[in-house]
């Protein structure tokens, strides 16, 4: 008689500026090529979207349907475009992801923390709160030549700078670092090793993801209650 599997839904959100990587890092979280990736500081992701996959899980019997949706370029520049840009995830997630949001992936990318991106965090600190607090987890991409000595500082200076170790303190899921690059344009001496340390990034976000099913599941709901969004004064 065949073993009954266990299907556990993960429903993931992407949010950061454009350039940070956000599809980049949801087609590796997929595994498949479903978002436009480009070099350039224009956004090519011009509405929300989400690509979908289901996989076998590491424990025996269990699989999972995720779910990522990728973003327009969020707070790039001023509040006005802040808030039109949570409007249009608020209607795509009522729309598309009626069971809620598991996890919250902020984007930052490696290098100086600029104003802009103080601006970014401020606004998403000050609307959202503790609401989201324990399902949201920060990546700090293009980290792809940082060794793990190099990776383990880069967080632990974000956990004590005193610009961001705010931001460090909101984030309940942790601080990650990963590094995407792309493998037709490295030295092919060094794709090897980039490969390897592609595949121990994605590794490191699926356990992340995984055990997102973790928290109570009323704070994935929040994010789809009218009132909730009211109060964050988005309307």
């Amino acid at each position: 008689m065949a073993s009954s599997r266990v299907i556990e839904r993960r429903n993931i959100i992407v949010v950061g500026k454009t350039g940070t990587g956000k599809s980049t890092v949801a087609n590796h979280i997929l595994g498949i090529d479903k978002f436009k990736v480009s070099d350039s500081l224009d956004s090519t992701t011009d509405k929300v979207s989400h690509g979908e996959r289901e996989e076998d899980g590491i424990e025996e019997g269990k699989k999972y349907i995720i779910k990522v949706v990728d973003t327009v370029g969020l707070f790039d520049t001023t509040a006005l475009k802040n808030k039109k840009a949570m409007k249009e995830i608020k209607k795509y997630v009522n729309e598309q992801v009626p069971d809620g949001i598991h996890l919250v992936l902020f984007l930052f990318k490696k290098g100086k923390f600029t104003n802009e991106e103080k601006g970014t965090f401020d606004f998403v600190l000050e609307r959202f709160g503790d609401d989201i607090k324990n399902i949201s987890a920060l990546l700090i991409t293009h980290c792809e030549n940082d060794d793990a000595n190099s990776r383990e500082q880069l967080k632990h200076d974000f956990r004590t700078n005193l610009a961001t170790k705010g931001i460090a303190n909101f984030m309940g899921k942790g601080i990650h670092t990963v590094g995407f690059p792309d493998l037709s344009r490295c030295n092919p001496r060094l794709k090897p090793i980039h490969q390897e340390g592609i595949r121990d990034d994605e590794a490191e976000m699926k356990q992340l993801i995984y055990r997102s099913g973790d928290c109570d599941r009323v704070l994935t709901r929040q994010l789809l209650q009218e009132a909730w969004w009211e109060r964050c004064h988005l309307f």
